[in-house]
């Protein structure tokens, strides 16, 4: 499987989404994720994904990189950066969500995958 996560900062602090308890890993916190879907490219998805799960809009996008997993079935998630055109209105497909500052966010029970972008995370404000 091929994935893509949202991964939206806001005011020193990041969005994480509680997995529906019926389905794929409930419980688990991760950054909104889109699967790719037939021909997708990443950024396809990751607009739709924001759509659907958020009710808004990607207004810029920013690869951080990849992670490989093997839970389930398995596959690679793709990690970007991204800034919304406004405020979400809507939450589908998922339980819950929060924000939470970057360095609290192993103590979260983060998805697996999403894990390995926290690091990334890290790099990436404390270079701005």
């Amino acid at each position: 499987m091929l994935a893509v996560s949202a991964i939206v900062e806001k005011k020193g602090r990041v969005l994480l989404c509680k997995r529906p308890a019926q389905g794929a890993f409930p419980g688990w916190w991760e950054f909104p994720t889109e699967p790719l879907e037939g021909l997708d490219t990443m950024e396809d998805a990751l607009e739709r994904g924001v759509f659907d799960r958020l009710s808004t809009n990607v207004d810029c996008m920013e690869p951080l990189g990849a992670a490989d997993f093997y839970d389930g079935e398995g596959g690679r998630l793709y990690g970007f950066r991204v800034n919304l055109t406004n405020n979400f209105v809507n939450l589908c497909g998922y339980d819950a969500f929060k924000w939470v500052k970057i360095n609290d966010l192993r103590k979260k029970g983060l998805f697996r995958p999403c894990v390995m972008f926290v690091n990334m995370l890290k790099k990436y404000f404390e270079n701005l």
